[in-house]
């Protein structure tokens, strides 16, 4: 071969690894560029959904509590009489069964009286 042959074939081979380096690069950047956008509109809409449902929630009526303050004091009362039953029994002989049942149902009710303490709106007082 004669050396004009051979420098035409290397620049050739220069000019065609250039033009792969430049098509690869714009294979890669097209690529990313869709990946970003594909990503870009699933937050889009994801958002919109986000957004949907914090309207809906935020005009979704709010649940009053249907405790009042008088049901509190209603629990409280059974509590004070459990309580007062237990005394009771206490002084009958073989009511131990019944002296803890009504120790564990006067319990129960403070406890839930308690519960609902906090959510109890105001009502009238019986």
């Amino acid at each position: 071969m004669q050396s004009q042959q051979l420098i035409i074939i290397a620049a050739c081979s220069a000019v065609g690894l250039l033009l792969m380096a430049y098509f690869v690069r714009q294979a890669v950047l097209r690529a990313v560029a869709k990946g970003v956008a594909a990503q870009s509109k699933y937050h889009r809409e994801r958002v919109a959904a986000l957004t949907k449902d914090i309207i809906r929630l935020s005009q979704t009526p709010k649940v009053e509590s249907i405790l009042t303050r008088a049901d509190y004091q209603t629990l409280l009362q059974a509590h004070a009489t459990l309580i007062l039953a237990q005394m009771t029994w206490r002084a009958m002989p073989g009511t131990e069964s019944t002296q803890l049942k009504a120790e564990k149902q006067a319990q129960r009710l403070l406890d839930l009286a308690n519960r609902i303490s906090t959510t109890a709106k105001p009502g009238s007082a019986a």
